[in-house]
């Protein structure tokens, strides 16, 4: 992060809105910092370890430990969060732990938590000091780079066994996204959509196509640059082979479990996807799944992230849109739909997409068997 930014964080209790997209500049997406909760000895030691920069504009000011910069977008971020606690204190930090992102412009932080040794080593071109705080007096201390935010929602929602991410206590429906939420599909449908940009003579990269997922076939066309002209010829060559495409993609771990206990305690599900409704439906055939009701790309007039899926959905199921219903996706465009559907979002994705994320959902979790666990729970 930018040394000497102290701006106001948003983290995931954000509401998201509702905005179009179209022809958004690839490279706007924010960059991704990682940063630190250091425990002493173990990761459920009450002490944290603090440094005091040493540079300017932050020079002689306490802030958590990382933030140097270590982060690359092809880096695995624990590895990177390791990397940079390494820099501060001659220690890597052990037993990374992924509990948060935040918010800052034009930055995403990516929140980690673990333990060094009782006796870290001040790097003396970045920290002056090293000091252990408990951590409620570690809050207390004005700390740079919106660290007092970040200790403080940690302290709430993960230190000493504090409950993880909660549900609606009763839910009324739960949808699904389908294609990278239910599904492992994202990284085919990807390499679909390029091999489809280079029949209509289109330069796109695999991760070009990986930062447009959630979005319908139309709105990728148009992202990728295919003249309108051509739109609809490219979503029609697109989706000719797409149902042969997704019945090679396999169910995420969890989901097939988690679709049956649904089933067994009597909660609505229903599937919301961008997809054509045959090949959704073909897809969970292939997978073991039936009798799930499907809404599609042609059952409604505005794509996610429009809130119109949902609204359908719910109409379907026979339910009124609230925070009693649970809409869980792995995108920006299903946390939009959900949030202005009114609807409780629910984000299930890793902690690097989460990242990219720009409407915080209402919960979100590392995976579907993590969700899983806080059902069997509810």
């Amino acid at each position: 992060m930018k040394e000497g930014e102290d701006t106001t964080t948003t983290t995931a209790a954000a509401t998201a809105t509702a905005t179009p997209l179209r022809r958004v500049p690839l490279a706007t997406s924010p960059a991704l910092v990682t940063v630190a909760v250091v425990h002493e000895g173990c990761s459920a030691s009450r002490r944290v370890l603090l440094c005091r920069r040493a540079r300017d504009p932050c020079c002689g000011r306490w802030s958590l430990v990382g933030g140097c910069g270590a982060f690359k977008d092809d880096n695995d971020p624990a590895a990177a969060v390791a990397l940079e606690v390494l820099c501060d204190t001659g220690e890597p930090l052990r037993d990374p732990t992924f509990f948060n992102y935040f918010y800052v412009p034009g930055q995403v932080l990516l929140a980690f938590s673990g333990w060094v040794s009782s006796h870290p080593v001040p790097n003396l071109t970045y920290t002056s000091e090293l000091k252990w705080f408990d951590l409620e007096e570690a809050m207390k201390v004005p700390l740079a780079f919106n660290g007092n935010e970040i200790l403080q929602w940690y302290f709430e929602h993960c230190f000493s066994g504090a409950a993880p991410p909660s549900l609606p206590r009763s839910m009324d429906a739960i949808l699904f996204d389908l294609d990278g939420t239910l599904v492992d599909s994202q990284e085919r449908v990807a390499l679909h959509y390029q091999e489809t940009a280079t029949k209509f003579g289109l330069s796109a990269s695999l991760e070009d196509c990986r930062r447009l997922r959630g979005l319908s076939a139309t709105e990728t066309a148009l992202q990728l640059g295919v003249p309108e002209t051509q739109v609809l010829n490219f979503v029609d060559s697109f989706k000719s082979t797409l149902a042969a495409v997704c019945c090679e993609c396999r169910l995420f771990p969890g989901v097939q479990e988690l679709l049956s206990f649904l089933r067994t305690s009597g909660v609505p599900c229903c599937v919301v996807t961008s997809n054509c409704e045959l090949h959704a439906k073909a897809l969970l055939e292939a997978n073991s799944v039936r009798d799930m009701l499907v809404v599609g790309a042609q059952s409604v007039t505005h794509p996610k992230p429009h809130p119109e899926i949902v609204l359908v959905a719910c109409a379907r199921l026979s339910v009124v849109p609230s925070k009693k219903v649970v809409l869980v996706g792995d995108t920006k465009s299903d946390v939009t739909a959900g949030a202005a559907a009114g609807v409780f979002t629910v984000l299930v994705n890793t902690p690097q997409r989460c990242a990219q994320v720009v409407g915080a959902p209402d919960a979100a979790f590392g995976s579907i068997t993590a969700l899983q666990k806080v059902l069997y729970q509810n």
